[in-house]
């Protein structure tokens, strides 16, 4: 038989226990709670809609033409603007990369004075809306780690239709990040390509 002292022993601890318990339970509750806000906020501003394109803003820009290109498997057609030199120097391509909810002109109208800089120092301007953004298409954005697929096909598209290089990444916020994920594709894809010549070289 079970002695009532060590019974009641039983209970005091079991006592002693259940605040701990109890604030256990609520951290847990409070934690579960915040990863769901977190995650219906997130899948709302990744779903959100960006800013528009004033429609006067193609009034205020040096020369340029539209210019459109595909990304990503699903084949998302992206849309932009190349702005060409008013200076007969030319220096390169300046490619912009914008933030999350943001579009081609980073700053709103206030881009053009930056894009009117560099096209008089003699610089492209390749400025463009990554998916969901703008006119482009896409579902959804995600605060540039699935914009890298939209950075490498900018590159892409600028190597092959002229623009002179450097080429010149200038990323905004989340633009920022996007432009560093595919840095390091472009780095893992380079060193692959040197094992391989490496390895054949030496058969």
């Amino acid at each position: 038989m079970i002695s009532r002292g060590y019974t009641v022993e039983r209970r005091k601890k079991r006592a002693r226990f259940r605040p701990f318990l109890a604030v256990l339970a609520l951290l847990l509750a409070f934690v579960t709670l915040v990863i769901a806000t977190s995650l219906v906020k997130a899948d709302h501003l990744m779903k959100e809609a960006s800013k528009p394109i004033p429609p006067y803003a193609t009034n205020m820009l040096p020369s340029f033409r539209s210019v459109s290109f595909s990304s990503g498997v699903g084949q998302i057609t992206l849309k932009g603007w190349l702005v060409k030199p008013e200076s007969e120097t030319r220096r390169g391509t300046v490619i912009f990369f914008h933030n999350q909810g943001s579009n081609r002109l980073p700053f709103g109208l206030d881009t053009i004075a930056l894009i009117k800089l560099l096209s008089r120092q003699g610089f492209y301007i390749l400025t463009f809306d990554l998916r969901h953004s703008g006119e482009s298409e896409g579902g959804m954005a995600s605060f540039g780690y699935a914009e890298k697929e939209d950075v490498l096909p900018a590159i892409d598209w600028t190597l092959r239709n002229g623009p002179p290089s450097p080429l010149i990444l200038f990323g905004f916020g989340s633009g920022t990040a996007a432009v560093m994920r595919a840095l390091q594709t472009l780095e893992a894809e380079s060193k692959q390509t040197e094992d391989e010549d490496a390895a054949e070289a030496a058969m």
